[in-house]
């Protein structure tokens, strides 16, 4: 059997696609907070796609207010 040798240029592309969605995520949170009548602050949106033991896909997400 022929080994699956690893592809630089598949996981670039991986990778790539994971960060599109993580700025579209935070900038659908960052729009939200908008449009809840925050306007006035300048806002920080950070989303971290991760694992805690055990669970899986879950979206962690914190915002920083600057004033």
């Amino acid at each position: 059997a022929k080994p699956n040798w690893f592809k630089a240029g598949a996981a670039k592309e991986c990778i790539r696609e994971i960060l599109r969605e993580q700025l579209s995520v935070a900038d659908s949170i960052k729009n939200k907070l908008r449009d809840e009548g925050f306007d006035r602050y300048k806002l920080i949106v950070q989303v971290v796609v991760g694992e805690q033991h055990g669970h899986t896909g879950d979206v962690i997400f914190n915002t920083i207010t600057i004033f």
